[in-house]
């Protein structure tokens, strides 16, 4: 008896997590540079401080129906050579939560963003550069017709491990007149 007990209860959590049920998905990446470093006067490397630097980040991303939540933590002990030396230390300089309904896209928290071709405002980064200028604070973009799409935000755009001084806020709209007047086709 006290077998067939034990067996029960060893179980049942597994054909209850068996039923369909939507608990979201959890996904993520990550990436490590790492360098050693060594003097060799035939190519002109000096002599470094350190033998071993390194860059490393890892995102992980929750997502469930409509909402996305997700934070990048990021590692640099120290930074590689050649990077900006205030690229130091540890930390989730990235975090964020996002909802979509409807055509209407709110998100709270890091974001990166860019109006039309990137001449007047764009956030983005680019790690193998060392450039990430990430905005911190609100965003909404709203699509209410196929071919217009609104956006709008407030916040402070990251500096390393900070935020830069000041408050950035803008505004976009962008007509585009072949999505407006020919509907795309359904395959």
């Amino acid at each position: 008896m006290l077998n067939r007990l034990s067996y029960l209860l060893v179980i049942i959590p597994f054909i209850s997590l068996g039923q369909e049920q939507d608990w979201g998905e959890v996904h993520g990446d990550f990436n490590l540079n790492a360098q050693t470093y060594t003097e060799d006067p035939s190519i002109n490397a000096a002599k470094v401080d350190e033998f071993f630097l390194m860059n490393g980040y890892s995102n992980i991303r929750f997502n469930k129906g409509n909402f996305t939540a997700g934070l990048r933590y990021e590692s640099y002990l120290n930074a590689l050579q050649d990077f900006d030396s205030r690229h130091n230390g540890n930390g989730i300089p990235y975090r964020f939560a996002q909802y979509n309904i409807e055509g209407l896209d709110v998100t709270v928290g890091n974001f990166y963003e860019q109006f039309g071709n990137g001449l007047i405002f764009r956030s983005y980064e680019e790690k193998d550069l060392g450039i990430d200028n990430a905005m911190d604070g609100v965003r909404l973009k709203y699509s209410p017709v196929q071919g217009l799409s609104l956006k709008g935000f407030v916040g402070k755009q990251r500096f390393f491990f900070e935020h830069g001084p000041g408050i950035i806020r803008g505004i976009d709209a962008e007509l585009n007149m072949n999505d407006l007047l020919f509907k795309k086709l359904e395959r």
